[in-house]
């Protein structure tokens, strides 16, 4: 390479129109003074590696600047990049903290340092097969969750089915989409779900849309409001949350007379 090569850096100060015959590149975004102008040439006249128009200090031999390090390239205009390096002293500390990574790596994967890449690949593919396993058992999950929660619903007198549950750690929006797809009409579903890693409750109530005599929002609204949480939906949908977890247990009975009450009061009717 030209750090390598030991290379002689020659600083000239000329005109403007020399340093253009002498080959120097010059932008064409640039100001440059007509008279006078620094020319920074690496390489001697026989073998010039680099000649161009250039204001900052520089090293007399190109073997001064070391190692180098390149650690980012990008546009930052038309036909303009940047390069973001490290050179010398720099260089050198960054390159033995990567190795010191490398090594850590190599013994945590308890693989070669020149294997950690294929290692961290291979982890990666087993990674994903048991993604996909966990998906395929946490929808066998919630399909069996589905089933349980239909076998126990109750049908009201004007034949609305009624299922309402507490579960703990599902998902409760994939939860209720299997359940819709196994009825027809007139249902209201509202579950309530207890996330015990964020120690958080979320709910949310889906309602058929020949259902008109109810609003899935006025009955998560109801809930978020004896709990502390938040809910937002339409009438047909909505869902809502709330951190006070000891609350959302212990109003859940408040929850479900309500709902009763809403029942009676259209079997009433």
């Amino acid at each position: 390479t030209w750090i390598q090569a030991d290379l002689p850096v020659e600083t000239l100060i000329t005109d403007y129109a020399t340093a253009l015959e002498l080959g120097a590149l010059a932008f064409e975004e640039e100001s440059y003074d007509p008279q006078v102008v620094r020319v920074l040439r690496i390489g001697d006249q026989k073998e010039t590696a680099s000649i161009e128009l250039c204001g900052g200090t520089h090293v007399q031999r190109t073997s001064e600047i070391g190692a180098v390090k390149i650690l980012l390239e990008s546009s930052i205009s038309a036909q303009t990049r940047r390069i973001e390096m490290l050179a010398g002293k720099s260089a050198i500390d960054y390159l033995l903290e990567n190795s010191a990574q490398i090594n850590l790596l190599s013994k945590e994967l308890k693989t070669q340092t020149t294997q950690v890449a294929k290692k961290v690949g291979e982890l990666k593919d087993s990674f994903k097969v048991l993604q996909k396993s966990k998906q395929r058992l946490e929808r066998k999950l919630l399909n069996y969750q589905a089933q349980e929660l239909l076998a126990n619903s109750q049908k009201t007198d004007q034949g609305v089915q009624l299922i309402f549950s507490q579960v703990t750690d599902l998902d409760l929006r994939e939860l209720s989409e299997i359940i819709c797809t196994k009825l027809k009409s007139k249902f209201l579903i509202f579950l309530v779900n207890q996330n015990k890693e964020q120690k958080r409750v979320n709910y949310l109530c889906k309602l058929s849309k020949d259902l008109l005599e109810f609003n899935a929002k006025e009955l998560t609204d109801f809930y978020s409001k004896i709990i502390n949480g938040n809910s937002g939906g339409n009438q047909f949908f909505s869902q809502g949350g709330s951190s006070n977890l000891d609350l959302a247990k212990e109003k859940i009975s408040a929850l479900k007379d309500f709902i009763k009450n809403k029942i009676k009061a259209l079997d009433e009717n």
